[in-house]
């Protein structure tokens, strides 16, 4: 295990997480997401599960918190991400991310993004 001088964000991330309770976390990989990979190998405790969609891995994640009594995290890219992430769930029948709090599911969703001097210089997305 690396110093806590040298120990990446993700892994306080991480630790936070599995001293919650988490044991899944349901993500789509790529973009800034990627980060968490190598901290996600370090970490025995969090299984990580990878979804096709950023709402996709909210319905996973509501699914687990349901079934298991613990809370779902899901793990996203920040913008269209984000986005897609709120609206997993969001339809009337459904009611799972926007009924979570009323039905005791726990959901905890997040969402990487970049400072926007960083994006400005990037040359991805454009």
């Amino acid at each position: 295990m690396t110093s806590s001088r040298t120990k990446p964000g993700t892994d306080f991330i991480l630790d936070a997480l599995v001293a919650e309770g988490l044991g899944h976390l349901f993500m789509v990989p790529g973009g800034l997401v990627d980060p968490f990979l190598p901290a996600l190998a370090r970490q025995a405790k969090i299984q990580p599960v990878v979804a096709a969609h950023e709402g996709g891995a909210v319905y996973m994640a509501d699914g687990y918190a349901r079934a298991s009594g613990r809370f779902g995290a899901a793990l996203g890219i920040g913008g269209p991400g984000c986005c897609n992430m709120a609206t997993g769930g969001r339809r009337r029948q459904d009611r799972r991310l926007a009924g979570a709090g009323h039905d005791r599911g726990s959901i905890s969703k997040i969402a990487a993004r970049f400072k926007m001097r960083v994006r400005r210089r990037s040359t991805t997305r454009r």
